[in-house]
């Protein structure tokens, strides 16, 4: 049976796209044939869609589309039931540090609470891009909503805060180019130290979602 993983939160620009691109390259490097659907404003089209391809993996981030939007429809089309049986179903919460920090915390709520008993399986991705993910000095395993929802939690994978003049450099510039990991190794715009430093945070990340993710 094939999985469609959902990249779910209440709040946009917290790195969605992120937590997508890095699960994409990942099962393309397992060999999966994963479809990607990134900014389908017709739900009712984009459920259509993974009815008529059970024979496929999916990853859904709905982009510019309001990810609210879409979790409601979720909700009140009883879509993970539909689902059920034909895919396992993943969803990816992300969360990050900064200013966005409270607002991804009530994501998870939000999240967990309408699909935790429609068979469904929860991954946390702690993005410090914006910070480190903390409260009054306590990781996110420390706090309360943690231990509130860690039986649903399924895994977690962090995105870590790195050395914003050398790791940081190299990846702002793929990110920025919009390129895989596999595409800088034979891009000379880079240099041989940028090179193994994405080679290395690669590796890093992938170690964590080979834990999280079924292939």
């Amino acid at each position: 049976m094939q999985t469609v993983h959902f990249i779910l939160q209440i709040r946009d620009g917290v790195g969605k796209s992120l937590v997508s691109s890095y699960l994409m390259q990942y099962l393309q490097e397992k060999r999966e044939r994963p479809k990607g659907i990134d900014d389908e404003p017709n739900f009712d089209k984009l459920i259509k869609r993974l009815l008529e391809h059970p024979e496929r993996t999916f990853v859904v981030e709905n982009g510019a589309t309001s990810s609210l939007s879409l979790i409601n429809y979720l909700v009140e089309n009883k879509i993970m039931k539909k689902l059920k049986g034909k895919f396992n179903t993943v969803i990816h919460i992300p969360i990050t540090g900064g200013e966005a920090q409270d607002d991804t915390l009530d994501g998870v709520r939000y999240i967990i609470e309408r699909f935790r008993e429609d068979g469904v399986s929860f991954n946390i991705w702690v993005n410090e891009f914006f910070g480190k993910v903390e409260k009054d000095n306590r990781s996110f395993e420390a706090m309360e909503i943690y231990q509130e929802y860690k039986k649903s939690i399924h895994g977690m994978v962090t995105l870590p805060e790195l050395n914003a003049h050398t790791y940081g450099v190299a990846i702002r510039k793929m990110h920025q180019a919009k390129q895989r990991f596999e595409e800088v190794i034979t891009d000379r715009d880079y240099t041989l130290l940028e090179k193994q430093r994405l080679i290395g945070y690669k590796n890093r990340i992938f170690d964590s979602i080979s834990l999280i993710v079924r292939t």
